[in-house]
């Protein structure tokens, strides 16, 4: 593995450790230094941090790579995902539940609705992106790929349109084939609106009837107006429903490289597994292979983040190499890996 930190710090700090040709001159204040994490030098910026108490310290970025042979021999890769969904799920009308949401640290918001998002603010390459508070989305294609693919650990759910804040909810009772579609359902032990409902209705025996219900749906009218809300058949929100994963004593979180924030100002002080680790993953993440059931969707039990405004903490998503293999063949847009250490 190799990794490299870029960092913009004062043109003061700068010259305290680099030559002044080192990095990039933004202006005459700022410069911005990228070298290996392996490099002497970061250690006597570290001191000098710590010295000015992060004074003339600003933007950071982490970046590891990999080997051929590293990746070859992963057992899972930590899934993470660029795309951004905007406005938030929240601003569009989603529901949810905060009544037991820990006060200190922002752990235990339940989603109570259907995702609704703004159909006409999709990212319009990625086919997977996610929310500020962590919702994930992924196209139709998506979702048609991992369940003929025989994906584990995972489960979908509807994307309701939002605009205005006026949203009609979908109901399969309404329509004909809605109705045919959940006979069916019964007729096969699956039961709405469950994660596992959702991932039967888009495998191939029932996605034509599926389609249909869609469009009865959406053929139909309201005494003054058309049905503004309503389940997009482009779009789904994606579950992880394995068992959560445990994260090792190795993987490391903080405020940023020179601050692993020791006393502990963003992490939840009750310290259970499940709740805020950090604010920010610093190091390569290190988990425990204990835990996993071998689904190829995984996801940390801990929360990495800060609940501030609509940003909520969330947990660190893990795919396996035989799903990011799949991402990659069929050229999926909107994420990236990197290699988790199992133990």
């Amino acid at each position: 593995m190799k990794t490299e930190i870029e960092y913009r710090i004062s043109e003061q700090n700068a010259r305290s450790v680099f030559d002044v040709h080192e990095g990039v001159r933004i202006n005459k204040e700022f410069r911005l230094i990228k070298l290996d994490g392996d490099d002497a030098r970061w250690s006597a910026l570290a001191q000098i941090y710590r010295d000015r108490n992060g004074k003339g310290f600003y933007g950071w970025h982490i970046e590891r790579s990999y080997s051929a042979a590293e990746i070859e021999e992963a057992k899972l890769h930590l899934f993470q995902i660029s795309a951004a969904v905007l406005p938030s799920a929240e601003e569009c009308g989603t529901a949810y539940d905060d009544a037991e949401i820990c006060p200190l640290c922002g752990y235990g918001r339940v989603q109570t609705s259907p995702l609704r998002l703004r159909i006409t603010k999709m990212p319009k390459r990625a086919e997977i992106a996610k929310s500020w508070g962590g919702e994930v989305i992924v196209s139709a294609r998506v979702a048609r790929l991992l369940i003929d693919s025989g994906i584990t650990g995972f489960g979908l759910g509807p994307v309701q349109r939002s605009k205005q804040g006026e949203e009609e909810p979908f109901s399969f009772s309404q329509t004909h084939s809605g109705r045919k579609l959940l006979a069916a359902a019964a007729k096969a032990g699956v039961k709405p609106p469950s994660p596992d409902f959702y991932v039967w209705i888009n495998r191939r025996a029932q996605r034509d009837i599926f389609q249909s219900a869609v469009n009865e749906h959406e053929r139909l009218r309201l005494t003054r107006r058309r049905l503004l809300g309503g389940t997009t058949p482009d779009w789904y929100q994606l579950f992880v429903t394995s068992p959560p994963v445990e994260l090792s004593a190795e993987t490391r979180f903080g405020y940023n490289p020179f601050d692993n924030d020791p006393d502990g100002l963003n992490r939840c002080p009750l310290r259970l597994p499940d709740r805020v680790l950090g604010l920010n993953l610093l190091s390569q993440v290190s988990l425990q292979g204990s835990g996993w059931n071998a689904s190829d969707f995984v996801r940390s039990r801990g929360l990495v983040g800060v609940r501030r405004g609509l940003i909520m903490p969330q947990s660190l998503l893990f795919i396996s190499p035989r799903l990011r293999e799949l991402l990659l063949t069929y050229s999926i847009k909107g994420w990236k890996s990197e290699v988790a250490q199992v133990s």
